[in-house]
């Protein structure tokens, strides 16, 4: 027996970002629970990350501003279908931070603080002993989740999408390797979850351009 709904997740294939330490959480589905019934949800968002460089200048960390715009509608539902407007906030919700920890967390690299040293007479320094702080992390700059509907020949219920920017486009990481190892399935519910009877454990999830 298949489940009343299914979500498909398009994770954007342009140039990874670099936030740094920023709150990942933040900016993905905690803007979601934000929303109502009818879903209808413009939110930009600004979180400060940082992360450690090293040069012969100096030693420490350096800040990045990260702006996410959300959008977000979907239907309310009915006494007649097995899902209701809040099935589709909570499984949109756990479904972008499934999808931010993947592509986050195996994008990330170490923070360190270091002690700085005078070096030569120019007024330079050598950056040693260094001491791990956190993670920072590379993300996609865009993930958008559809959800479809089963019972009524696959029609849209809801969709989510969120647009990341920094000062610095650039990341370095591969998210777009990340995804496709992935091999199309996604698991972002516990099996035996009441999300995961509604849509099911999985989204399925690809690599692809997302609108600029």
């Amino acid at each position: 027996m298949g489940t009343p709904l299914y979500l498909h997740t398009v994770v954007d294939n342009g140039e990874s970002l670099d936030v740094g330490n920023a709150d990942l959480f933040s900016f993905t589905s905690g803007l979601v629970t934000q929303a109502g019934p009818d879903g209808i949800l413009f939110k930009p968002s600004t979180e400060q990350g940082f992360f450690s460089s090293v040069d012969a200048d100096g030693c420490g960390l350096n800040s990045v501003t990260v702006k996410a715009i959300t959008t977000a509608s979907w239907s309310n539902g009915s006494d007649a279908t097995a899902w209701h407007w809040q099935d589709l906030q909570d499984g949109f919700a756990t479904a972008l931070w499934a999808v931010m920890l993947h592509a986050g967390n195996s994008q990330n690299y170490p923070n360190y603080s270091y002690t700085a040293f005078p070096w030569g007479k120019t007024g330079r320094v050598a950056c040693r002993d260094p001491k791990f702080l956190d993670w920072g992390h590379h993300i996609p700059a865009a993930i958008q989740i559809t959800a479809y509907d089963n019972d009524n020949d696959g029609a849209q219920v809801g969709q989510v999408t969120v647009t990341y920017s920094t000062e610095d486009q650039s990341g370095g990481g591969d998210v777009c390797g990340t995804i496709n190892d992935l091999n199309g399935v996604l698991t972002v519910f516990p099996a035996t979850s009441e999300l995961a009877a509604i849509f099911g454990a999985v989204t399925t999830i690809f690599c692809n351009a997302l609108g600029g």
